[in-house]
């Protein structure tokens, strides 16, 4: 308890002691017989005593409304906080979202009466999970206050700026309607600012951040932040440390997104997905090796919808992992029923190599359709592999202790890092199609494709070639020793029912040497 409270706890007791021992002693009946008498002397005394018992009792009296006055402020502090921590960010000291949309509803109502227009821009940080990573929260934290105060410093009196989570930000702001001009430099002001380098504990740390813009030109506002964030999207995707604006043809590609979205729910629930079967061709006996299993989309209405076009929506909505065991035990409910005991080969997303129980569920898949594991080869993307190593390694040894084959897929076209082949045991690299085509033209391509294989054939790996669509790129691939070709010169990726038919009476057609023809010379550092 408070000193206040002790002090007047005294007061209390002691006035009340002081009249019971007044009572005790017969003081009360002194002081009035004394003020009954004649004697001046006691007249005087009991006067004194009236005088010094008042001003006992109004001191107290003040000290208890003293007191309830200190309690009444403190209460009324502890509200104010409250309420304060309930409207703001704790760290930035910035609005928070339920703040900002009610300034913002109020900021409208304003422009509306001044004729003005009003834009959000809704700003994400870049990189800015790798800073905690890399240096940890407590430099993420100094970031985010940093980036708060170029956001106070940047905007004008009147103008909202908030922090809606983690590192998302908004600003909005009015501009007089007939001249955009002001807002579009704010947004590039906001994005340069916070491109620019932060110093945390003596280190020089560069993220950046993303802008989407959107514009309100009458008060009905229900979808205005909705926008911002569209074109938020629409930046990340341009590059990263950009500034992007909503209008109708985004508005439109979002609408088309969205009834994406719903009809691929709906194709989920309606066992929509279906494999599709792309021939491996074994390069030196010209025969089917395997297939590879591709997602298709059987829709009702479109037909069959190819995987560029609905893959990156399910993977962005956290779809593609339901989408992928559909499509998996399908494949292998099919591939028992082939007259051979071909393997199949199948694409992990980046998104379902991050799950740590996937080898798990690819076990469960082929236990319950009786489909070996030696006979199935998952194909990973390097994508996948950096985003968490330590999983990425688990994962595939739990998978190669079950005797399924993995493949590093589109090798060449990202990170094509020399530890991911030292470090995780590879079966197979299989070079990206934009290698193969047109190869007969390019020397470039075909000295990096010849390098591929041979440090392959060094390490003992195999090797297959995407998009192989002449009989000049069969040969050739065939010559330097590459294991496989995958292409349309053979096959276009099929059904289930037309694979089954396929491996009955069809076989690949031979391809023919090219007459004087000879692998360019291998790259020296290879």
């Amino acid at each position: 308890m408070s000193k206040q409270f002790w002090r007047e706890f005294t007061v209390q007791l002691a006035s009340l002691l002081a009249f019971f021992a007044c009572w005790t002693l017969g003081i009360f009946e002194w002081f009035y017989s004394s003020l009954q008498g004649t004697s001046g002397a006691g007249a005087i005394t009991a006067l004194f005593f009236l005088v010094f018992f008042l001003i006992a009792v109004c001191v107290s009296l003040i000290m208890r409304t003293r007191f309830l006055q200190s309690e009444l402020n403190g209460q009324l502090e502890a509200e104010f906080d409250t309420q304060r921590l309930a409207l703001h960010d704790p760290l930035t000291g910035l609005i928070n979202r339920r703040q900002f949309l009610i300034e913002l509803r109020q900021l409208i109502d304003v422009a509306a009466a001044s004729n003005k227009s009003v834009s959000a821009m809704a700003i994400d940080l870049d990189r800015f999970k790798a800073v905690n990573e890399i240096y940890g929260h407590a430099a993420g934290d100094e970031i985010l206050l940093q980036v708060s105060q170029r956001l106070v410093e940047l905007i004008r009196v009147g103008d909202l700026v908030a922090r809606i989570g983690g590192d998302e930000f908004t600003v909005v702001a009015t501009w007089p309607s007939d001249d955009p001009t002001p807002m579009t430099a704010l947004a590039q002001k906001i994005c340069e600012a916070l491109a620019a380098p932060y110093t945390v504990r003596g280190e020089r740390i560069e993220i950046g951040a993303s802008v989407g813009v959107a514009t309100l030109n009458d008060k009905h506002s229900s979808e205005l932040m909705k926008h911002a964030e569209q074109a938020l999207t629409r930046a990340k995707n341009a590059g990263r440390k950009q500034v992007a604006h909503f209008d109708k043809a985004l508005c439109d590609e979002m609408q088309r997104r969205s009834k994406l979205e719903q009809d691929i729910r709906r194709g989920l629930r309606a066992d929509e997905f279906v494999p599709h079967f792309h021939p491996l061709i074994d390069l030196p006996t010209n025969r089917i090796s395997g297939f590879e299993i591709l997602a298709r989309w059987r829709h009702p209405e479109q037909g069959v919808v190819a995987p560029d076009v609905f893959i990156p929506v399910a993977e962005e909505v956290g779809l593609i992992s339901e989408i992928g065991w559909m499509v998996l035990r399908k494949a292998c409910d099919a591939a028992m029923r082939w007259r051979e005991p071909l393997p199949m080969s199948f694409n992990l997303s980046p998104n379902q190599f991050q799950d740590p129980e996937l080898a798990e569920k690819i076990c469960e898949v082929l236990r319950s359709t009786g489909f070996p594991p030696s006979r199935l080869e998952v194909e990973v993307t390097e994508s996948g592999i950096i985003q968490d190593f330590t999983l990425a390694q688990t994962t595939i040894a739990a998978l190669k202790a079950q005797q399924v084959r993995v493949a590093l897929d589109d090798f060449g076209t990202g990170y094509s890092s020399l530890t991911t082949l030292r470090e995780l045991p590879f079966d197979k690299i299989k070079l990206d199609r934009s290698f193969v085509t047109g190869l007969q033209h390019n020397d470039e391509s075909s000295r990096i494709v010849c390098g591929i294989v041979s440090m392959a054939q060094s390490l003992g790996l195999m090797t297959t070639a995407e998009g192989v669509e002449s009989e000049y790129e069969a040969e050739w691939l065939k010559q330097i020793g590459c294991t496989q070709g995958q292409g349309f010169l053979y096959a276009k990726p099929m059904p289930a029912e037309e694979t089954a038919r396929f491996l009955d009476g069809t076989a690949a057609t031979e391809p023919q040497p090219v007459p004087d023809m000879a692998p360019p010379a291998r790259a020296a550092h290879f």
